[in-house]
């Protein structure tokens, strides 16, 4: 297919459903632990590995930071013992499968989503973290850098660079101005990537081909 020809309608969210949580997470104590989180199920693919290997470098420098990890996999048991290596099992909660309301709750407390993805489409998640106000971290792979850009929605770091993933989540744990900028852009970006969006370009896909173009 000639590339003028392609079409691309983007997977979306309906940023209004997060708005409770953006409320939520304005009133949260400013001495609460600082909590890294992963969403997503396939956790090799995804990169939680690299996020465990990353959390020794986060803990040296913020020793009360807890990780959260939501999802089911089968690989779950070897992320746990992959932990006990790392010797970061006391900061990791595995979650395991949560519902919508559920997940909503985790998201309002919070402080960064990180998923650095070896492989990925897109990550509805990003889009989802950042309507309820949380800045992400990804990965420059596959879809992600369409959604995290760099410096203004999120930061991006190298795949399976567990270094780099650390410096990034502990320069956003820090770092309040950045926090708050890459909150800012987030929003702006999780309302671009919206359903009705999604469907008026649908749409316009099935008008075209009736039409013949």
């Amino acid at each position: 297919m000639s590339p003028h020809r392609a079409k691309v309608c983007y997977k979306a969210i309906n940023p209004e459903q997060y708005t409770s949580v953006l409320s939520i997470r304005a009133s949260l104590p400013h001495n609460a632990p600082k909590r890294v989180l992963f969403v997503g199920s396939n956790m090799q693919r995804k990169g939680l590995p690299v996020l465990i290997r990353a959390a020794p470098y986060i803990l040296a420098s913020l020793p009360e930071t807890e990780f959260w990890v939501v999802g089911e996999d089968r690989c779950v048991p070897r992320m746990k013992e992959l932990c006990r290596a790392e010797g970061v099992e006391h900061a990791f909660r595995f979650w395991g499968w949560r519902s919508g309301s559920d997940l909503l709750k985790l998201y309002s407390q919070a402080d960064v989503l990180a998923m650095p993805s070896l492989v990925e489409a897109l990550g509805v998640v990003f889009l989802e973290a950042m309507a309820c106000g949380i800045p992400v971290v990804g990965t420059h792979v596959g879809g992600i850098p369409e959604i995290v850009k760099e410096g203004y929605s999120g930061l991006l770091v190298a795949p399976g660079d567990s270094l780099q993933l650390a410096q990034a989540i502990t320069w956003l744990l820090r770092d309040s101005e950045l926090r708050s900028r890459l909150i800012r852009g987030g929003i702006e970006t999780a309302y671009r990537f919206n359903v009705q969006r999604m469907m008026q370009c649908t749409y316009e896909v099935y008008r075209n081909l009736q039409m013949g173009q």
